[in-house]
C-alpha cells in the first residue's frame, strides 16, 4: 500500500483517519445537548477536533468505509448508554 502512497498521495484527512486508532477516537466522544434547536439536539462529536472534521469529511464527501466505522462506534456507544434506562424500567 505504501507504494500507491507514493503514486498517489493520499489526502490529508484520509491519512488522519487511516492512523487515528479507534479508542483516540471514542474518546473525543462527549455528547452534549445544543440548545438552540428545537427539539433540543445532541451534538456527539466535537466538530472543532480535527479527528472528528476528518473523519466527518472522509464519511461524506468521499466514502471513507473507516470513517463510517469510527463514526458509527460513537454513535452505538451512546445509543447503549441512552438505552440502559429503557431496558431497567424503574
Amino acid at each position: 500500500m505504501r507504494f500507491f502512497d507514493f503514486l498517489f498521495p493520499p489526502r490529508v484527512d484520509e491519512n488522519l483517519v487511516r492512523n487515528l486508532a479507534a479508542d483516540a477516537f471514542l474518546a473525543e466522544a462527549a455528547p452534549r445537548l445544543v440548545p438552540v434547536t428545537r427539539p433540543g439536539t445532541v451534538a456527539l462529536l466535537p466538530f472543532s477536533t480535527a479527528a472528528v472534521r476528518a473523519a466527518i469529511h472522509e464519511a461524506k464527501y468521499h466514502g471513507n468505509r473507516r470513517a463510517f466505522a469510527l463514526l458509527a462506534a460513537a454513535l452505538t456507544d451512546y445509543l447503549c448508554d441512552a438505552d440502559e434506562g429503557f431496558r431497567n424500567p424503574v
